[in-house]
């Protein structure tokens, strides 16, 4: 049995502690990963997904238990090289916003500065291959901003959009994002260090 404790730690560390734990695994392994964190289960269970991997997740009061076994390596170091491939991109930009405002200084004109952006990206030449929003970032892609719309045309355009889950568990809006995916740390880290150059709108 191999027991992944991840209780206590915050993303992305659970993520990290995992693929870890599965690059020591053989066939026929059994797994338990250990959480109380619901941002990292629901980023484990995604991650898991990924890999073909359907865990069993059961509730053990203080914490979330995520438990299953091990299949064919190969098969599983395939998958997961999929799935890396898939968290980043391979060619291509990454705008990162970091704030639901533009530039340092007055906010109302910060939020207008940054709408007009997001509303000006689809028009330029080339598109970027993704968009990470993190920090008050967030908030853009949230139902009823005045900026979801803009990302919601650049998502159809074919630009990935990734927010940060622990950000928008942070202030409490998870369930009103409502463009793009959900994502960790770990995530935003493979997209950014993969990008030819990244934007700081």
């Amino acid at each position: 049995m191999i027991k992944v404790d991840a209780r206590g730690k915050l993303c992305p560390e659970p993520l990290i502690m995992t693929k870890r734990a599965l690059k020591g695994a053989a066939t026929g392994d059994n797994v338990e990963i250990l959480t109380d964190n619901p941002t990292s289960c629901g980023n484990l269970s995604a991650y898991l997904r990924e890999l073909g991997i359907s865990p069993e997740v059961s509730d053990r009061g203080d914490c979330t238990s995520l438990s299953f076994t091990v299949k064919e390596t190969s098969a599983n170091s395939a998958a997961e090289e999929r799935a890396e491939r898939c968290a980043c991109p391979s060619t291509g930009y990454c705008v990162a916003i970091r704030s639901d405002r533009m530039g340092d200084g007055d906010d109302e004109l910060g939020r207008l500065l940054l709408r007009a952006y997001l509303n000006t990206l689809p028009e330029v030449d080339e598109l970027p291959s993704h968009i990470v929003l993190y920090n008050t970032g967030v908030k853009t892609a949230m139902e009823g901003s005045d900026t979801a719309e803009a990302l919601a045309r650049l998502e159809a355009a074919g630009v990935e959009i990734t927010s940060c889950g622990t950000c928008a568990d942070f202030f409490g809006i998870k369930d009103r994002i409502k463009v793009g995916s959900i994502g960790n740390m770990y995530k935003i880290a493979r997209i950014t260090a993969a990008a030819s150059h990244i934007v700081y709108p």
